[in-house]
């Protein structure tokens, strides 16, 4: 088995309905934190046919810098659907598809 370092990884959340309908519900000077692809916020990616939220790091991440990209998507997403309970629990971690990998690059 090889490992591939070139591909980033997702690190993120399902959009269940009640989230989807708080982040339709983000003002347009708040939106930024998931709808520019450019963005080091959030990022809106595809699972299949669902919809995840969540933020594009860099593979051989330190193990030790996951914790903090947990509290910064998890503080995104109360910061934009407050009402909303966001457990660490619900992250789960995805290689981008290497078809896509060159769309992430700056």
């Amino acid at each position: 088995m090889k490992l591939d370092v070139d591909r980033s990884l997702f690190i993120g959340c399902k959009v269940e309905s009640a989230l989807r309908d708080a982040l339709n519900a983000v003002p347009a000077d708040e939106r930024h934190y998931f709808e520019d692809p450019n963005a080091t916020y959030l990022r809106i990616c595809r699972l299949r046919d669902e919809n995840w939220i969540g933020k594009v790091v860099d593979a051989g991440m330190p193990l030790t810098q996951l914790e903090s990209v947990q509290k910064n998507i998890l503080s995104i997403l109360a910061r934009l659907a407050p009402s909303m309970h966001h457990p660490a629990e619900a992250l789960r971690v995805y290689a981008i598809s290497s078809a896509d990998a060159g769309a992430l690059e700056a």
